[in-house]
Formats: structure tokens, sequence, C-alpha cells
């Protein structure tokens, strides 16, 4: 998949528009046709605005890496694992560090080994 096939995929699953994507990142709606259809590349500034708003990284997509998800994102996602592992098992996470770190120590070992899959 393309840059541009990424940017408008990433668009589509936001509900956005053209006009609305550029309106948003503060672009003209010429340059998100000519980055979508690829006969543009976007600066850096823009790549870091298309991949803040997508809630991607920006290896995403350039295409130089499948796991699409924003460390940001990762963090919230992991602090509700916790919450939900704390329910089930009726324990105090925030408040016991040992097992705050068995369980943090166990979600990075999964993260890693999952990144490219």
């Amino acid at each position: 998949m393309s840059l541009g096939q990424r940017i408008r995929e990433q668009r589509r699953k936001l509900g956005l528009t053209q006009p609305q994507l550029a309106e948003t990142i503060g672009m003209s709606l010429n340059t998100i046709k000519q980055l979508e259809i690829g006969r543009v590349k976007p600066s850096i500034d823009t790549l870091e605005k298309l991949s803040n708003l997508f809630g991607v990284t920006s290896d995403y997509l350039l295409g130089r890496k499948s796991n699409y998800i924003n460390i940001e994102i990762q963090d919230e996602y992991i602090k509700l694992v916790m919450r939900e592992i704390g329910k089930r098992y009726s324990v105090d996470i925030e408040n016991d560090s040992e097992i705050k770190e068995a369980i943090l120590a166990s979600i990075e070992s999964w993260i890693n080994n999952n990144k490219d899959t």
C-alpha cells in the first residue's frame, strides 16, 4: 500500500472528506488530492499533522511498519488493560507495585514480540 493509499484509508476511517481533512490540517484541497494519488509527498510537518490526527505513527504512513498504533494510544490501551485486570481479579494494581511491574513487563514483552505481526 502506498503513502497516498494509507492517507486515504486513515481519512476514511475517521469519516472525513478530502475538504474536511484539508481544513483540519490547514492545507488546500488540491494538495490533499495530490497526496492521496501520490503526485506529491508531504513535508515532515504535514506528515506529523497527519499521523497525530490519524493516531498512527509516521512510520506506518510511510509504509515502514505494519504496526501502526501510536505510542499514546498504546499507553492508553495499557492503562485500560490494567484497570480491567484489577477489576477481574480484585487487585489494587495502582497500590501494589510488584503486581503492577509484573503486568507491565508482561504487556511490554507481548508488544515487543508482536510488533511486526
